[in-house]
């Protein structure tokens, strides 16, 4: 079954329990577990600057390989796809659904209850039951943190992990901006540790390599090359990296990317940047938890207790006030 394909056009109640009214246009049913006994019925938004950057990545491009490589699908403003989940799993590998599903104190737990008694009583087990007769729990995801239009393919691909299966999706689909989704749908879903394995030991993906910094011929004040710094497509992927390698609790990838941008600097620390698109609006340029804060003040410290190590055209730039104190205002250290 295709995860890629988009879910009917609904005008049912988004916030409902409840399976499809007789009315209502069934969503396409993505089975994860053969004998699931819940319905995740999810409904994917995106934005019109989502769906513009989304096609403008698939855009063919000339490359030197004679082998076609497989397309993402249109990507479209809505899709609505209904998952066949097992409940005990969802349970037992994220807290979020732990709390939602088996709290009674939450709607959704109480409808489940309710619809596993009315089972019981045609002597129907939840796990042989038709997908109309199991409960229905509704899940809105909007594009907003990620900026990525494939949701419904890795939400999808989460699940599968959280059942201990492999991910479906197609190899050259599984890029920078679909791990990073993963794991920022795996932080809100409360099953990092599950993920976090899998990214690592199963998810056959390899970094990319980010440009680093380097000296320009453009010449400064002072006679000497300017410092290019990083451009603002690398620092995306870049910042990306430290948000996985956060959110998925991996130390040694954390370490690294992080004294990546450390050294080379953000576009974001500068008066003089790139222009700001509808990439820098995704999570993974305001990282939680006072993350960058503690950079901008390492930035400092770093710098002026080494200032011998830096060429004289990286100090004329990090010692001008743009780019050194820029951090801290905006990250209300100063």
């Amino acid at each position: 079954m295709e995860e890629s394909a988009a879910g009917a056009t609904d005008g049912g109640d988004p916030s409902s329990s409840e399976p499809p009214r007789s009315g209502d246009p069934h969503p396409k049913v993505v089975v994860i577990s053969e004998h699931g006994d819940v319905m995740l019925d999810v409904t994917f938004q995106n934005s019109r600057d989502t769906i513009r950057s989304a096609r403008k990545a698939t855009q063919p491009r000339l490359t030197a390989r004679a082998d076609p490589q497989p397309q993402p699908p249109v990507p479209k403003a809505r899709v609505r796809l209904a998952f066949r989940a097992d409940l005990d799993v969802l349970r037992r590998q994220s807290k979020y659904f732990e709390k939602l599903l088996g709290d009674v104190h939450f709607k959704e737990a109480k409808d489940i209850a309710d619809a596993f008694t009315a089972l019981s009583l045609k002597n129907v087990r939840p796990r042989d039951a038709d997908a109309k007769d199991l409960p229905w729990i509704s899940i809105q995801d909007d594009d907003e943190a990620t900026s990525y239009a494939y949701r419904d393919m890795v939400f999808a691909d989460l699940l599968r992990i959280l059942h201990g299966q492999d991910a479906k999706t197609a190899q050259a689909q599984i890029t920078m901006s679909f791990v990073t989704t993963l794991a920022v749908l795996a932080d809100r879903f409360d099953c990092a540790n599950a993920v976090s394995k899998y990214v690592t030991t199963g998810l056959k993906f390899k970094w990319p390599v980010t440009n680093r910094g380097k000296l320009s011929n453009i010449k400064d004040d002072g006679g000497a090359g300017g410092f290019s710094g990083m451009s603002r497509a690398s620092e995306n992927v870049l910042r990306q990296k430290i948000l996985v390698s956060w959110l998925l609790n991996q130390p040694g990838k954390f370490q690294a990317a992080t004294r990546e941008l450390i050294m080379n600097g953000s576009c974001q620390w500068s008066s003089f940047g790139e222009q700001e698109d509808e990439s820098t609006s995704a999570t993974w340029w305001y990282l939680q938890d006072g993350l960058e804060r503690r950079w901008s003040v390492l930035l400092l410290f770093f710098f002026f207790s080494h200032q011998t190590l830096f060429p004289a055209s990286i100090n004329n730039q990090y010692s001008s006030p743009p780019f050194c104190f820029a951090p801290l205002m905006t990250h209300g250290v100063c």
